[in-house]
């Protein structure tokens, strides 16, 4: 299987013109920049990619996943953010350029991941953003409690997403970390099964949890709120609208998609 993935990464170069800029690897694996039509693209040399940016315009985020996950600033208007798995840093460095007043925590595990993102993917370097090289599994447990407005949780691997974010310490070490208005913005890049215990566990903690489906991918956005919300939900709709225009991402769309998750209680 591996060998015949490997095979798809050389025919897709070959066949779309896309040049490789750097691939290396390290004890978790490979990691592959390729450029191509202005854009550049980060893989762990997998048919997955991990992040994407148009060289022209780093902050614009290509995916739409992306977009979507910023759903999450409707909710709340933060001062600290922290985003966990950093790829090429595109989210990053979309919050960097909007939100100019806001200061970045992105916790990474893999030290050439951090070294790739700042080479190839334009990262923005000032006090605002702070990288940590950490498992964050390991970090989490340990960061002052309270300390950041929303958590943008997007942590994976070469073939999918980490175990420990579907996990119940997971949920906890985020609760945690988060200030009394604080949201936990997850990618969940699985179909959900609403049977497992994650989904009680996210619904048992936190009293506002929403999904968002991404019509051309198969990720699932999920919003968690550590607070009740004090206005009802289309009260929210102008700052979506709002957000929308500064930064040209039809967040506007996506949350007009979320649907409340009410799970009471695990299934028998």
């Amino acid at each position: 299987m591996l060998k015949k993935i490997k095979q798809l990464i050389t025919e897709l170069s070959a066949t779309t013109g896309a040049i490789e800029l750097y691939r290396n690897e390290d004890s978790h694996g490979r990691v592959v920049v390729l450029e191509y039509a202005g854009s550049r693209i980060l893989t762990f040399d997998s048919i997955y990619e991990q992040s994407c940016i148009l060289i022209t315009r780093p902050y614009s985020l290509v995916y739409e996943y992306l977009q979507a996950m910023l759903m999450g600033l409707v909710f709340v208007t933060p001062k600290h953010v922290t985003l966990l798995g950093l790829g090429g840093g595109s989210l990053a460095s979309c919050l960097h350029h909007f939100l100019p007043s806001v200061e970045l925590h992105i916790i990474e595990l893999r030290q050439m991941v951090i070294d790739v993102a700042f080479k190839y993917f334009q990262l923005p370097t000032d006090d605002r953003l702070t990288i940590i090289q950490s498992d964050a599994q390991k970090y989490l447990p340990k960061a002052i409690k309270g300390s950041t407005h929303i958590i943008f949780s997007d942590i994976y691997q070469a073939w999918g997403m980490h175990s420990y974010q579907k996990r119940k310490a997971f949920v906890e070490d985020s609760f945690a970390l988060l200030s009394d208005d604080g949201w936990l913005v997850i990618n969940y890049h699985q179909a959900p099964n609403f049977n497992e215990p994650f989904f009680y566990e996210l619904c048992a903690k936190f009293p506002e949890v929403y999904l968002c489906l991404v019509d051309s991918t198969e990720n699932r956005i999920i919003l968690c709120g550590k607070s009740k919300l004090t206005l009802d939900l289309k009260l929210y709709e102008a700052k979506a609208k709002a957000l929308e225009r500064l930064m040209d991402i039809p967040i506007a769309r996506y949350f007009k998609g979320l649907i409340k998750l009410q799970l009471q209680s695990p299934p028998q």
